[in-house]
């Protein structure tokens, strides 16, 4: 049975994702920033967070008029040693 202290060792080996749930406005700017699911590293969550809320996107259209869309977006981070 693997310790939760070697779980962690793991996951930071591996990289770690956390899922963001994104509601983008018609002129491409996050209007919503939510955590779909979480890193399991609360510092790590709130830093995607904040880094996304910097983030501009390509207007999505409908019949040609941009549109507010979702999405979930995966921010995949390593972590040096």
């Amino acid at each position: 049975m693997e310790t939760a202290a070697g779980a962690r060792q793991r996951a930071l080996a591996a990289g770690i994702v956390v899922h963001l749930r994104i509601v983008v406005d018609a002129r491409g700017q996050p209007r919503a920033i939510t955590l779909a699911r979480s890193s399991g590293f609360a510092r790590l969550d709130e830093q995607a967070l904040l880094d996304m809320r910097s983030a501009r996107f390509v207007p999505q259209t409908e019949n040609g008029q941009p549109v507010e869309w979702e999405v979930i977006a995966p921010m995949s981070y390593e972590v040096d040693r």
